[in-house]
């Protein structure tokens, strides 16, 4: 039961993307990383300070200051996602495994 756990939580943790500021410049183009389908993509105005960046959507318009970790490439926000599936297809096994065998008991 415990290289289960060990596996899943394995699985689960993922690395974490995100811009570096550093490097960010204005008319560069990003997502936004958020929980779910809309990942806003969004072009960079300006740099504020303190780690923020005012961008402009490019669908709506919308401007909005947000945090320079929050913002990932087109490659980053794929192998995101991808390990987001990875990680629940691994607790949902998981929780299966238990259901319908003994050993998750304890």
């Amino acid at each position: 039961m415990k290289k289960l756990m060990m596996l899943t939580l394995l699985l689960t943790t993922s690395m974490v993307y995100a811009a570096d500021y550093d490097y960010i410049d204005p008319g560069d183009y990003y997502y936004i990383n958020r929980f779910g389908d809309d990942n806003p993509y969004v072009v960079v105005v300006r740099k504020m300070g303190n780690q923020k960046v005012k961008v402009r959507d490019v669908n709506t318009g919308d401007t909005m200051v947000v945090d320079a970790s929050a913002l990932l490439t087109k490659s980053q926000l794929e192998s995101q996602e991808w390990q987001n599936t990875l990680g629940g297809a691994a607790v949902g096994a998981t929780i299966l495994y238990c259901i319908f065998t003994n050993n998750c008991k304890k």
